[in-house]
């Protein structure tokens, strides 16, 4: 996004440390992002887009796709059903193969929030597994970074 002239912010701060120091449950996890999100948005007031970027828990060959002879790590859009705000992203145009689709979660076992209730602008994407390359994650990241541009451009 950055290369695009489009100016980010990325969270240097742990939330994992947060959870430990509290000795909460790692089911509280997005109860100390949201911490963090709160306070840069604070800090920030122009700020209009938030991406929450995770890694998922599958295999290797659920995770990885190749596109013009170039690897991706494939990537899935979580929503989460027990909030009032809802957010669609698709990749399918520019990058044939690249998503895993939408996966609602919530209810009873799930978080079912994420933190989207924070901003209609809010946005968890899983990308690949524990076993992606940097490279595929890399490559995957800049697919997702051109789509949010023209996005994010034809927004502005």
């Amino acid at each position: 996004l950055q290369s695009q002239n489009i100016n980010t912010l990325v969270e240097s701060r742990s939330a994992a440390e947060v959870v430990s120091k509290n000795k909460w449950h790692y089911s509280l996890s997005y109860k100390a992002s949201r911490m963090y999100l709160e306070d840069t948005a604070s800090q920030h007031e122009t700020l209009r887009y938030f991406i929450d970027f995770h890694r998922d828990s599958i295999s290797y060959e659920k995770s990885v796709t190749t596109i013009d002879g170039k690897p991706y790590a494939k990537v899935m859009f979580v929503l989460g059903t027990d909030n009032e705000r809802y957010q669609e992203a698709l990749l399918s145009e520019k990058y044939p193969g690249l998503s895993r689709g939408i996966r609602e979660n919530g209810g009873v076992g799930y978080n079912g929030v994420y933190n989207q209730d924070f901003a209609t602008t809010m946005i968890l994407i899983e990308v690949g597994g524990d076993y992606n390359t940097y490279e595929e994650v890399t490559n995957s990241a800049q697919a997702v970074a051109d789509v949010l541009t023209t996005y994010i451009k034809g927004h502005q």
